[in-house]
């Protein structure tokens, strides 16, 4: 193995093992700087279980912070609360359960997966794909951790958007193909049509 081919293998390690230490974690994406005084952990463990409709559930939070990034001036954009879950299986419980959009104090609150800065990165390149999917209405899911599938003459998986826009050239290429273009397409075509049958 060549040498650019270890530091790939050895980073692809070393990601892997962030992630692994990030399972307990979650990011909290919405709330006010502020909020609940500095008693975020007493906040959080109260807050969660009531909106996600999971009372009668112990969970319990080891830490919650806000991010690192600084705070803007103007408290347009608040910083994310990070929150690390005692355990594994409380974290996969607060996932299923916050697939829509949450309120406080009629703010939206989303939930996410706490994961490195690569690994964001590969699962945000899936998003020109998922557009094009969702406007074609075929279904699609991004798990985790960077695992893409489409429900397209069966259930197809891939692990880059490269893979997965390479098997739709090949075999459903009407699918990357945006509804406007489609429309020109159809249009031209049917025009043809009219001029040929006039001569």
């Amino acid at each position: 193995m060549t040498t650019k081919g270890e530091l790939s293998v050895l980073r692809e390690q070393l990601d892997d093992q962030e992630n692994r230490g990030r399972r307990k974690n979650l990011r909290l994406v919405g709330f006010p700087e502020g909020v609940k005084g500095k008693d975020t952990v007493a906040f959080i463990q109260e807050w969660l279980p009531k909106v996600l409709d999971l009372e009668g559930e112990t969970f319990e939070v080891e830490r919650a912070h806000r991010s690192l990034l600084q705070q803007r001036v103007d408290g347009t954009r608040p910083r994310t609360i990070v929150i690390r879950l005692l355990r594994f299986s409380d974290t996969v419980k607060m996932i299923k359960a916050a697939w829509s959009s949450l309120q406080y104090s009629n703010l939206t609150i989303m939930i996410f997966r706490d994961m490195s800065t690569a690994l964001y990165k590969k699962r945000k390149a899936f998003v020109p794909l998922k557009r094009k999917l969702k406007e074609k209405n075929i279904t699609f899911r991004l798990l985790h951790p960077n695992t893409f599938s489409m429900d397209l003459e069966g259930r197809r998986t891939f692990t880059t958007p490269q893979a997965a826009e390479n098997y739709l050239k090949k075999y459903h290429p009407d699918v990357l193909m945006t509804n406007t273009l489609h429309a020109k397409l159809d249009y031209t075509s049917r025009s043809c049509s009219v001029t040929c049958r006039d001569l």
